[in-house]
């Protein structure tokens, strides 16, 4: 609330400023005529100014002024604040409850104090870039997935079921046993592409400079690092992906690995491959991908578990997904529109390799 010292102080401010102005505007007219405008209109403003605080100062000693109450810090406040509507608001805590409980989830906690402790621990549940993006994410039709009861299991996937049901629908598919002659399955591990990428000296470089590296929960800072850990570190828990940027050491990787037979004919691949490997449970954390294509990902080694969640929007009227991808089978999933989550078998090496379609 502003006391009478506090309105005095503004008045005489306001006073010295008007005069400033008027004495610098008198001595830039003559130079100047346009200058005669700006000072007629800054004082006005500053008069208009002077008026407001004469007001305040008349309602303070009347008793009408009155102080306002504290603005309240409430979920709801803050909703108001960044231009929310209801809806939208319910969808953010909606999403911030399934982040906490999936959060639990993975790290397989089975007491609060647990997961209180490693909770305080982290920097944030939520990265504030994944914030402004879900924020900002295109709400899903839930229409993809409200009669889905599991998750849909093919054993004989042809390009026309593929096309009809899965392709553009956004609804996922574990396709089984469909990598069969792949020379990846008997070649990829970490001492493969160390020396795949070893071979190119710049490739390295070229990785740094275009490609995208995700170290997850390990201390590596690139994908020399990480495909350089030492004979103890692999000991240890490590998981860790990456998009190869380098187009020669793609079409040494392509000789290894074909395009799915599945795929529709007019359907354009990308030419970046994904790559995840690692030893340790934990793997991918729950989040979405914003890559405009929906993907596939082939499992070539060891037995990778994915969780899909539906977008907080779809919440309600559709169900979340647990299911184990063994050597051999390929997930197909639009990773822009489910949260997915991954987790390494226990006992498990896991290596996977993925495209993108349109």
């Amino acid at each position: 609330m502003s006391t009478g010292n506090d309105i005095e102080r503004r008045q005489k401010f306001l006073d010295d400023l008007v005069a400033a102005v008027r004495d610098g505007s008198a001595k830039e007219n003559a130079a100047d005529p346009e200058s005669s405008e700006k000072s007629s209109a800054e004082l006005a403003r500053y008069a208009l100014l002077r008026v407001q605080l004469a007001r305040s100062e008349a309602r303070l000693k009347s008793g009408e002024l009155k102080p306002k109450k504290p603005a309240s810090k409430s979920y709801f406040n803050l909703r108001s604040l960044l231009g929310l509507d209801a809806i939208s608001g319910w969808y953010l805590l909606a999403f911030f409850t399934i982040c906490l409980l999936v959060h639990g989830h993975r790290n397989d906690y089975f007491s609060v104090t647990d997961f209180v402790s490693d909770t305080l621990n982290q920097r944030c549940l939520l990265s504030a870039e994944d914030f402004i993006m879900e924020m900002s994410r295109a709400p899903v039709n839930c229409g993809m997935c409200k009669d889905m009861r599991e998750m849909p299991v093919e054993y004989n996937m042809t390009r026309e079921l593929f096309l009809k049901k899965y392709a553009y629908t956004a609804r996922p598919v574990l396709i089984k046993n469909v990598v069969k002659d792949w020379r990846a399955l008997q070649n990829f591990s970490l001492d493969f592409f160390k020396n795949l990428y070893d071979s190119k000296p710049d490739s390295y470089k070229v990785q740094d400079d275009a490609g995208q590296f995700f170290a997850y929960k390990t201390e590596f800072g690139t994908l020399r690092e990480a495909l350089h850990m030492s004979e103890e570190r692999r000991q240890k828990d490590w998981y860790f992906g990456w998009s190869n940027a380098d187009e020669e050491i793609g079409q040494k990787l392509r000789q290894y690995y074909s395009r799915p037979d599945f795929l529709p004919e007019d359907a354009e691949s990308s030419r970046i491959d994904w790559m995840f490997m690692g030893i340790s449970r934990k793997g991918a954390q729950l989040h979405i991908d914003y890559v405009s294509r929906p993907s596939w990902q082939a499992q070539i080694r060891g037995r990778k578990i994915w969780e899909l969640v539906p977008s907080p929007e779809c919440a309600s009227v559709c169900h979340s997904f647990n299911i184990t991808v063994h050597a051999g089978d390929i997930i197909n999933i639009d990773t822009n529109r489910w949260y997915h989550a991954t987790y390494v078998y226990p006992g498990d090496f896991s290596v996977t390799i993925g495209s993108e379609y349109d």
